[in-house]
């Protein structure tokens, strides 16, 4: 559909703008560490063969013809943009509607439509990775989306150690961090990729 070539579409532009850091043809690294699952810890070989099937050049998208092509042994994944991408098709629907303010949440990434000038901006609070109870950051949103990551939120053990859900396409590694990160941009889908 022309909705899911959009997405695709917007997916490759932020790979793009991140050097390959964000890559929807991550399929690959996903299946390798079971993110989907209850996890693993693949071998040096098995990332490295998932490394070279997962960078976002194996993806193609033609707007024109909607056609995708990936290259022999790249899996598209967009878990990584597509709640943001969900936040934007339906803040657009919403203006479509005539709706000029209104605060949608979905899964704890937000977007904020308006508020019109005059009325001051809406305000979100970050809260810390380390005690949801505790407010770490005040951010105030006209017309954009705010989007936190943490290594926190997805931690679990596997084989006694623990293991997060953020990866580097590039290396093929899971990226370890303690605290989190915040992102504020003009539209859901960046600011979930970011």
């Amino acid at each position: 559909s022309a909705t899911f070539g959009t997405l695709v579409a917007e997916a490759l532009r932020i790979s793009e703008l991140t050097g390959g850091a964000f890559s929807p043809g991550v399929g690959a690294l996903v299946a390798a560490w079971d993110l989907r699952g209850s996890g693993r810890w693949p071998s040096l070989e098995e990332r490295r063969n998932a490394v070279a099937r997962c960078r976002a050049g194996g993806v193609r998208y033609d707007p024109s013809t909607r056609e995708l092509g990936l290259d022999s042994g790249v899996t598209l994944d967009l878990d990584g943009i597509a709640k943001g991408f969900a936040l934007d098709r339906a803040a657009e629907a919403l203006r479509a509607r005539g709706v000029d303010d209104a605060l949608l949440n979905f899964g704890g990434q937000i977007l904020v439509i308006g508020p019109p000038a005059g009325r001051p901006p809406r305000e979100a609070h970050v809260v810390s990775p380390f005690d949801a109870s505790s407010p770490v950051l005040s951010v105030r949103l006209r017309d954009a989306s705010l989007s936190t990551s943490s290594s926190s939120e997805r931690a679990r053990t596997v084989d006694g150690q623990e293991a997060g859900h953020i990866l580097d396409p590039r290396t093929g590694e899971l990226v370890f961090a303690t605290g989190s990160v915040t992102v504020l941009a003009s539209s859901g889908a960046l600011a979930d990729a970011l």
